[in-house]
């Protein structure tokens, strides 16, 4: 089964057989921690030209993020901030 979510060009890609999509994450933990949450995190950064978040609790882990991507030079929207943009 191949997800509508997935652009045509990867679609053909997974049913050629020819898409490997690799991961830095093992089959353990099951449940996530709060490691492997900001782990995923940075990767989603390090991939992102442009982020959104909804909301960020001040002083937060993922505050701390936020603030790494702009030092980056990346657009950060955070939607509980006064201008929606920083």
């Amino acid at each position: 089964l191949i997800p509508d979510t997935l652009p045509e060009t990867w679609q053909n890609l997974v049913r050629d057989h020819r898409l490997l999509v690799l991961s830095p994450f093992i089959h353990e933990p099951v449940i996530p921690t709060r490691k492997t949450a900001m782990d995923r995190n940075r990767i989603v950064v390090d991939l992102a030209a442009t982020l959104y978040f909804p909301y960020i609790e001040s002083g937060s882990d993922l505050q701390q993020l936020a603030e790494s991507a702009r030092n980056q030079g990346k657009v950060v929207w955070v939607g509980n901030e006064e201008s929606g943009e920083k």
